[in-house]
């Protein structure tokens, strides 16, 4: 059930830049006579109502109709206008402190509707390249599939998600983390982050083996080539398959209930290890029709660049760590020069006979042999194409059909390794410049990893 007045009430953004809540009312006396039992009442059934409106919206295009339909639009963009200013007023309540953005920033990425009196479904003269977001729901909306309030929903995060990841949230399912964490990545996460036990690390290994062998695989043969499927949670069916794996590899006290909180855990640690953190998307039962080939390109760009600097992140702490094991064999062990040296050349912006001087050296090419700095980048450089890879291929699983996925399993080492020269090139270019702050990605993520480090 729904408030009846939502279908005349229009949300908007005011010529001011000003959020204005506006009755219309031609539309509410056409509400009114096309639902005359419905007169007085506070409250409708969302469904009948849409149905009925969205029958009238998409009847034939002829001049005796063109009113009707306009009105009916115009009740259903009204109604979508309430539900984006609820959506984002319920994603600021929950993220935007972290985030440091407000209500109205989100309201300007959503209520971008033209005027709706104006605004009639296919007619020629009004056609445009651009669509709005009530536009493209309408457009794409699926009775058969979905509730509007559904689909609205799914589309308007859509829209936010690029916006929310510049601000440090980037929404997502614990289903589809899932999908798109290798079990190699996950026993280094686990080892390395959270310092579980070996004992512990297999069991996640084997419960995300099976996540894979079961959901996943479903995933990828239910998706239709050039559309995007939603992760969904596993069904009743999917639980006991999983139970069913992990009993023949030998663990037989599982329940589908233990496997679904299991999963869940891991999900979880996955999403704290990451930044910017990867928040809790909203569960509401989603449909899988086309999605503009636009908006996916960019929602991948996106996933893929934040996956691209935890990477690299990855790769450099695992390299820190294995010199500072290296160094600190030595005789004497020399572990707390080399970190020195790494901060001071690439945090403080020292020179290599300053550093000497500050760590106890004599000669500047003495801090040159102690960091080694061609030989680490080329580590970061291996340890990053390896990890990046894999990474790669399970995002794209996400978003391609098997034919693309082959297509680019050939085409993706050349591509990751253009994309890590660029960073290895820079932090170079940085070094070898007298003087130079350094600023480049490869030596603020180290910086970051050293102040972690310390903290």
């Amino acid at each position: 059930m729904g408030a009846v007045w939502k279908y005349w009430q229009l949300v908007r953004i005011n010529s001011a830049g000003e959020r204005k809540v506006a009755e219309i009312p031609a539309a509410k006396a056409f509400f009114q006579q096309q639902f005359p039992s419905l007169t007085g009442v506070a409250e409708v059934s969302d469904a009948q109502v849409q149905h009925h409106l969205l029958q009238l919206m998409r009847t034939e295009a002829i001049p005796e109709n063109l009113t009707t339909q306009q009105m009916a639009e115009c009740c259903l963009r009204c109604f979508i206008s309430q539900l984006c200013d609820r959506i984002c007023a319920d994603v600021e309540k929950q993220f935007g402190k972290k985030g440091g953005f407000t209500h109205f920033e989100l309201l300007l990425l959503v209520l971008d509707d033209a005027d709706v009196l104006n605004q009639i479904r296919n007619f020629p003269s009004q056609s445009s390249r651009y669509q709005s977001l009530a536009t493209q729901i309408l457009q794409t909306f699926d009775p058969e599939q979905s509730q509007l309030s559904t689909w609205t929903r799914y589309l308007a995060i859509s829209r936010l998600k690029p916006f929310l990841l510049e601000c440090g949230v980037y929404l997502a399912s614990d289903w589809s983390i899932l999908n798109s964490m290798t079990t190699g990545r996950l026993q280094r996460l686990l080892a390395g982050v959270y310092g579980l036990m070996p004992l512990e690390i297999e069991r996640s290994h084997q419960l995300l083996e099976s996540y894979h062998a079961v959901y996943r695989q479903d995933h990828i043969q239910q998706r239709q080539p050039g559309s995007r499927r939603r992760c969904e949670a596993p069904t009743p069916q999917q639980l006991n398959r999983m139970v069913e794996y992990l009993l023949a590899k030998g663990l037989n006290n599982y329940s589908p209930v233990q496997v679904m909180y299991e999963l869940r855990a891991i999900a979880d640690k996955i999403r704290r290890s990451r930044t910017p953190e990867i928040e809790p998307l909203p569960e509401h039962p989603l449909p899988a029709p086309e999605i503009d080939r636009q908006e996916t390109h960019n929602e991948f760009l996106s996933v893929y660049r934040q996956e691209f600097r935890n990477s690299l992140k990855q790769a450099i702490a695992q390299v820190v760590s294995d010199r500072l094991a290296y160094h600190r064999q030595r005789k004497p062990p020399n572990d707390q020069s080399f970190l020195s040296a790494l901060r001071l050349f690439y945090c403080q912006n020292k020179s290599m006979g300053e550093i000497a001087v500050q760590i106890g050296l004599h000669k500047q090419y003495q801090v040159s042999r102690l960091l080694e700095l061609k030989s680490f980048r080329a580590d970061v450089r291996q340890k990053m194409l390896v990890d990046l890879r894999d990474r790669c291929r399970e995002l794209a699983i996400n978003y391609v059909n098997p034919t693309q996925l082959e297509n680019l399993e050939q085409k993706l080492d050349a591509a990751l390794e253009e994309e890590i020269d660029k960073v290895i090139d820079a932090d170079i270019a940085d070094a070898s410049t007298p003087n130079c702050s350094m600023k480049n990605l490869l030596a603020r993520c180290l910086c970051h990893h050293l102040d972690t480090r310390r903290i």
